[in-house]
């Protein structure tokens, strides 16, 4: 019988092997997350520096209208088998970040500690899979990275496979969604890392649960990004070309609020604060129309309220008319920016120069909304369907014959108060 100072050794040598037992598989697991974080950075994609010639060849042809117009059947299948591969494979990936952030538990680490790091071993190699068809299938959309922005190029018959949405899906998978993974592999080491940092439980705790809530971040981050994918692949063209159109509207809300809190403010304030002259207060409420109907415009282009899966998924836009309808509420809101600019500066500027800034900014406003207009109404007004013997067509030609009145009579508002503006502003003061 063994006495009990035996024992309690034997039990300390039994503790120190199995931690020593799973000692490899840990560091294999450590150097498989850095692995994955370099193999699928977003600067990492499998471009080579020597691109074949009939490859890059193949990729400047496909920018030219020509090619556009004689889009190839190989082309064509390969481009589309691509995107097969793209629909089942981002589901997937999803899934199994979840299973990696479920893996890595403290709790599970502490009770069963090998198996638990096979499990994680087997997770890296499903991802690494999962990857690499990702990555493979954006290298087959473009062998070579392909320009942001959309030449003008006959495809409007291509649905699906119009370089617009072929971009989008693909800045959008090779630029924040790899950089959210990325980080889910580095943070998953420094997690697994951690322990061999510190033997204080309190810093220990600490060090997990702040890595923990980093990794929740970019998981739910990574989750977001896969749909937003996913809606490239699968998404109506009306859809796509307004995704960034509620951000570019929250910012005209802004730069409203901002001129109402400017032309309602009074001189007995702090120094410190901006304020107007009465004339320049005027000049500001003759933009409020100006500003206030054209967020009412990209509300209205939005159709908010109705049920838009109706529409047919495409069009027959162009590619470089769907990048130029959806950047209209980014160019609206920067020429709103750009009008707010202008009036915080009146009471320091020649009143010449401000009213023909304001003009000329307020005609260029106006031409945009007016070509966004066209193309709205040309490409998508006709396929709305009549719904319970209501023509929403004829409702909205009618609302847009309205809109382009009223914003024809803001426009001469504000040319009638930026005269008015220079013949009443006192002239600067000459410097000294």
């Amino acid at each position: 019988m063994l006495d009990s100072s035996s024992e309690g050794s034997n039990a300390t040598e039994s503790d120190s092997s199995q931690e020593t037992d799973y000692w490899p598989q840990d560091d294999l697991v450590l150097d498989g997350f850095i692995a994955l974080a370099c193999k699928y950075s977003p600067n990492s994609a499998p471009y080579d520096d020597d691109i074949s010639d009939e490859a890059a060849s193949s990729v400047d042809q496909a920018a030219s209208p020509v090619d556009q117009a004689a889009f190839s059947v190989d082309q064509a299948n390969l481009k589309q088998q691509s995107l097969e591969a793209l629909t089942s494979h981002l589901p997937l990936l999803a899934q199994q970040l979840i299973k990696l952030s479920l893996s890595l538990d403290s709790a599970q680490f502490s009770e069963n500690p090998g198996p638990t790091l096979k499990l994680i071993l087997s997770i890296q190699s499903e991802l690494d899979r999962t990857l690499d068809q990702i990555q493979s299938a954006l290298h087959a959309l473009y062998p070579i990275p392909p320009q942001s922005r959309c030449t003008r190029t006959n495809d409007q018959h291509h649905k699906g496979l119009k370089s617009f949405r072929l971009k989008g899906l693909y800045y959008r998978i090779e630029g924040p969604l790899l950089e959210n993974v990325g980080s889910i592999f580095m943070h998953s080491h420094g997690f697994l890392h951690a322990p061999k940092l510190t033997t204080e439980d309190l810093q220990l705790q600490t060090a997990e649960a702040s890595i923990r809530d980093q990794m929740t971040g970019f998981m739910l981050a990574s989750s977001e990004e896969i749909k937003l994918a996913i809606e490239w692949l699968e998404g109506s063209e009306f859809n796509l070309v307004q995704k960034q159109w509620p951000m570019e509207l929250f910012g005209i809300n802004i730069q409203l609020e901002i001129l109402m809190d400017l032309i309602n403010r009074t001189t007995q304030l702090e120094e410190d604060e901006e304020h107007l002259s009465e004339s320049a207060t005027q000049l500001g409420k003759s933009l409020l129309p100006i500003i206030k109907l054209s967020r009412l415009f990209i509300n209205k282009l939005m159709m908010r309220g109705m049920n838009k899966k109706y529409l047919p998924l495409f069009t027959e836009m162009r590619s470089d008319q769907m990048e130029s309808l959806a950047g209209l509420a980014r160019d609206v809101n920067g020429m709103v920016t750009q009008l707010m600019n202008f009036m915080r500066v009146a009471d320091q500027s020649l009143a010449s120069n401000i009213s023909k800034f304001l003009t000329h900014t307020a005609k260029q406003l106006e031409r945009d909304l007016l070509s966004g207009l066209s193309l709205f109404i040309i490409y998508f007004i006709p396929l709305i369907p009549d719904r319970h013997g209501f023509s929403m067509q004829d409702h909205l030609r009618s609302w847009f014959v309205t809109w382009c009145t009223q914003f024809s009579f803001a426009i001469q508002r504000l040319k009638d108060a930026a005269e008015l503006y220079v013949n009443t502003s006192p002239a600067l003061p000459e410097s000294p």
